[in-house]
């Protein structure tokens, strides 16, 4: 039991009978599987049939167990209680436990110097006393309140230390706490590799000696370092890992399980299950008395709630929250979140979002900085401030960069959901492009829209075979969408690179037809007639040989005279037309639908609800720039009022909009006699505003 491995003693319990010493060894198990019930069952037993026989040192020993108990309930004054009478027992065992519950209520009401020094001198007393266990967890327990303070060299050495020193003693309890908590170091340190590194092993010494207790706190750091490092995918998979590992996790940790299960799946924009495995959190949360989980489980109750559209909800969460609130953290999340809420409700202004600013900051946490920064850029776009939008973007983007910077290499770039959303409101406010994982989203596989246009697109895409081919239409008329969708659907397992032609280079397509991979993914070049000559010969060598290579799209305009007869005819062995959003204005309403419900999952927002004004004022408009301009328009007007676009949001949004200002004034000042005009056709409408 001293080294651990609670499954080998209960076996060798078995069979021992109803002993003090038997019972007090099950116990010892069921609290370290969290089981607190079975434990505390056990040691009462223990407790009375000890002082039954007279044996004053195991009932001394049941009592700290059932302190321990009650500290992991968080009945912090009865575990206090409890030890009161067995902090001066003559026995050194007896007394280190009862000390070390005393510094653990203390680390548990985040009394750190206290605590920091409670437990300094019980590691020297106990040194003293020859007490080499009791050393390794007032050490352990030291470095916690060493990190807490942030003096993390000091808790380094304390933590290396007991590594070192719990492997003489093959104490492998022992080495898992230190590497548990050398892994919260290098954390808070941002070494994200080594974090990674630490937890993996913390998880597997406490798997391997059945301490499930710390091994279900190890898996959910383990999700929350994994979704920090943009790993979605993994984090889902390390609580797959910790179900089938653990069966049934321990009671003190159903909480922090359930909130790692909503966080995973609020990050994959699943609503429902992150809504659901927030309910257990909470549950179990205030089951267990749980302070903090219960402030963590409302903080994420309110982003649900806001994701969702719930403003009432969200602002009692967040009230709830404030009240329970500790950490600088929690104080800045919830600033932060309070900011969201009132632009939901059409109150932000630029002085709550700075404030906010101001105490992610004093939180020290880049990631929260960079959501303040980022949602305070959005504010002053809402308020017309420009400048100061494009100001707080930059300060967004260096706390990104400043993350990105120390995660491994091999997951630097992954593209994580709030980052993607922090780039396209980058690019909207400075005019830049909006990032490909942006404009094609996984999960869309045919073209939106019932007009016959879209109807012969989409067959056409249907009839498509993997053979060279040519995308022709209009600019933004969705033709790298379509590539992309024609990938989908014969491609979809294997790679898609997007590849402008203006800056495709003879080094671009050595790479890409060297790579082993080559020939199983897909390559879309845009603006095919804006290749350079040089690359339209190599290119055109390349596709008209039998070397192994990537699958081949390209886009290009109607007028196909800039392009190179010899290559266009490697490349017109397919071609798929894409009509302009003029030839298919009939899909304009399901269209925007459709985008502003893309924007939502992207910006994990509730949908926005488009008004009938609004979409009389997107019919009557001539559309150059196709659907990539009508997306442009509404992420601008969702950035400034993102629960309802209205024509005022889509005339800040477009000076191409605003140029027809008498037209859209007459248009405002329409009254409820003509409700006609949203199905109007386009011909008609105009004559409807024009006329006044």
């Amino acid at each position: 039991m001293d080294r651990g491995d609670t499954a080998l003693a209960l076996s060798c319990s078995d069979g021992t009978g109803d002993t003090a010493r038997a019972l007090l060894v099950r116990g010892r198990a069921a609290l370290g599987q969290g089981d607190l019930a079975g434990a505390s069952a056990a040691f009462e037993q223990a407790e009375h049939f000890a002082k039954g026989v007279g044996d004053e040192h195991r009932a001394a020993v049941a009592g700290n167990l059932l302190a321990e108990v009650e500290l992991s309930r968080g009945h912090y004054q009865a575990a206090e209680a409890r030890v009161k009478c067995l902090l001066a027992h003559p026995n050194p065992t007896i007394r280190f436990s009862a000390r070390n519950v005393t510094g653990k209520v203390l680390l548990a009401r985040s009394e750190w110097n206290l605590a920091e020094k409670h437990f300094a001198a019980d590691a020297a007393d106990a040194a003293l006393a020859g007490e080499l266990t009791e050393v390794l967890k007032a050490r352990v327990n030291r470095s916690v309140a060493l990190l807490a303070l942030g003096q993390l060299a000091l808790a380094e050495g304390e933590l290396r230390r007991v590594l070192s020193e719990s492997g003489r003693q093959q104490n492998p309890r022992a080495a898992g706490y230190a590497l548990s908590n050398l892994a919260v170091l290098h954390i808070d340190r941002r070494e994200y590799a080594h974090a990674l590194d630490y937890l993996e092993r913390a998880l597997e010494t406490h798997l391997q000696v059945g301490h499930r207790t710390a091994f279900a706190h190890d898996v959910t750091n383990l999700v929350e370092l994994r979704l920090r490092m943009g790993q979605s995918e993994e984090a889902e998979q390390a609580l797959r890992f910790a179900r089938r590992a653990l069966d049934e996790p321990p009671v003190t940790k159903l909480c922090a399980l359930g909130l790692a299960e909503a966080r995973v799946a609020f990050d994959n924009a699943d609503l429902l299950s992150a809504k659901r495995a927030l309910m257990n959190a909470k549950r179990h949360a205030d089951v267990a008395a749980n302070g903090d989980k219960a402030d963590e489980c409302c903080r994420m109750a309110a982003r649900i709630a806001l994701a969702e559209g719930y403003l009432e909800e969200a602002s009692d969460e967040l009230d709830e929250a404030r009240g329970r609130a500790a950490s600088e953290y929690a104080h800045g999340e919830i600033a932060v979140l309070d900011v969201v809420l009132q632009q939901c409700k059409g109150e932000a202004n630029l002085a709550t979002a700075d404030r906010a600013v101001g105490l992610a900051r004093g939180s020290g946490d880049e990631e929260l900085m960079r959501e303040a920064h980022q949602v305070a850029a959005r504010i002053a776009y809402t308020c017309d401030n420009r400048d100061r939008a494009i100001f707080h973007a930059d300060k967004a983007l260096e706390c990104q960069r400043a993350v990105a910077s120390r995660l491994p290499d091999a997951t630097r770039f992954l593209a994580r959901g709030d980052h993607l959303v922090l780039n396209e409101l980058a690019a909207l406010l400075k005019g830049g492009e909006l990032a490909a994982t942006l404009r094609f989203p996984r999960g869309e596989t045919e073209v939106v829209g019932t007009s016959a246009a879209a109807q012969g697109l989409q067959a056409s895409l249907a009839q498509a075979r993997r053979v060279p081919s040519l995308v022709i239409g209009e600019a933004g008329s969705g033709r790298s969408y379509s590539g992309w969708l024609l990938h989908q659907a014969l491609h979809s397992r294997a790679g898609f690179q997007i590849r402008a032609a203006k800056t495709l280079s003879l080094e671009d397509l050595e790479l890409l037809w060297s790579d082993g991979a080559g020939g199983r993914n897909t390559l879309l070049i845009t603006d095919l007639e804006q290749l350079s000559l040089s690359v339209t010969h190599q290119l055109t060598k390349r596709l008209g040989s039998n070397q192994p290579g990537p699958w081949v799209l390209a886009t290009a305009t109607p007028d196909l005279d800039a392009c190179a007869p010899e290559l266009l005819s490697l490349l017109s062995r397919q071609t798929i037309r894409v009509p302009s959003l003029r030839q298919r204005l009939a899909d304009l309403d399901v269209l925007a639908r459709h985008l502003l419900q893309r924007i939502a999952v992207q910006r994990r927002e509730a949908v926005a609800e488009l008004d009938e004004r609004a979409l009389c004022l997107l019919r009557g408009y001539e559309w150059p720039g196709n659907i990539e301009e009508l997306e442009l328009v509404l992420r601008k007007a969702t950035l400034r009022n993102p629960r309802r676009v209205d024509t005022r949001s889509l005339l800040a949004a477009s000076a191409e909009l605003n140029q027809n200002g008498d037209r859209f004034a007459a248009l405002q000042a329409t009254d409820s006699q003509h409700a006609h005009e949203v199905n109007a056709p386009r011909a008609a409408f105009r004559e409807i505003v024009e006329s006044g």
